[in-house]
């Protein structure tokens, strides 16, 4: 897909799971250029995938976070796409992204000058603001599904996946950024002015949808689920208010039968309260 790349964020610390990411990518898209940008990679690393580009920007790693800004300008600024695909590395698909629908959604988002497209849920209370409803002037069968995204909202700038102009993406970033700075988006940024953001009212995001209910919905381009919540699988062992029938639950579970991934510190540190044999 010309003039769009897929961004794979992660740091030297999770590097493992986005490869892992890469492998339910790679299984649920066809056409779509994959790239793990990385604050370093680290030293010896022997690569699970060999035909995606790793971007390792020799940023140090900061345990506030702040190594997310400067890598992903370092990365912007080296590429000439005009659209970034952005998903973190613990964001997996778990259904087929529908790339001709996604082809659509980007000449809408050029023909309108969008700079920031989101996939997540809009939720209630995120916003004091009423909900307005995107007035386009060109087509998609969708559009009366988009919503404006309110300055004060909480995610203003979801780091779920999104689509960013990439131009605008650098206008926004700073050096010492942190991804969670960019989530639950500081006043500082939401203050930048002409950025056009918008969310859907659409069904993308599955995390604690059961298997069946996901079976039967007619979700918009892509079906995700979150696996990592506070550094550790979202799963029954690591929270009592989760399920087996749980999309992200069964992600794992499938991802345990690995034995060259199970054994490795990255995931054993991941598994936290589940132990395997």
């Amino acid at each position: 897909m010309n003039n769009l790349s897929v961004v794979i964020f992660t740091n030297e610390k999770g590097f493992g799971l986005a490869e892992l990411a890469v492998d339910y990518f790679k299984r649920y898209s066809k056409n779509l250029k994959i790239n793990i940008v990385s604050n370093l990679i680290p030293d010896g690393y022997v690569f699970r995938h060999d035909d995606i580009q790793h971007h390792n920007m020799k940023v140090p790693y900061d345990s506030s976070g702040g190594h997310f800004g400067e890598s992903m300008l370092k990365y912007l600024k080296s590429i000439d796409d005009e659209y970034i695909f952005f998903f973190c590395d613990d964001y997996f698909l778990v259904n087929d992204i529908k790339e001709d629908d996604l082809n659509t959604l980007i000449d809408f988002i050029k023909c309108e000058n969008i700079d920031y497209f989101g996939f997540n849920d809009m939720g209630v209370g995120c916003s004091q603001m009423d909900k307005v409803m995107y007035q386009s002037k060109c087509k998609h069968e969708h559009s009366n599904k988009f919503v404006v995204r309110n300055r004060d909202d909480r995610y203003l700038y979801s780091v779920q996946p999104c689509i960013w102009k990439r131009e605008t993406f650098m206008k926004v970033l700073d050096n010492s950024m942190s991804l969670h700075a960019l989530d639950e988006t500081q006043q500082h940024i939401k203050d930048i002015n002409g950025i056009v953001a918008l969310g859907n009212d659409l069904p993308s995001h599955m995390t604690y949808k059961l298997q069946e209910e996901i079976n039967e919905i007619n979700y918009f381009i892509l079906s995700y689920t979150e696996l990592v919540r506070h550094g550790v699988f979202i799963i029954p062992e690591n929270n009592q208010y989760r399920s087996e029938d749980e999309i992200q639950t069964q992600v794992v579970r499938a991802l345990c039968k690995d034995e060259t991934i199970n054994k490795k510190p990255f995931f054993k540190k991941l598994l936290y309260n589940l132990k395997l044999d």
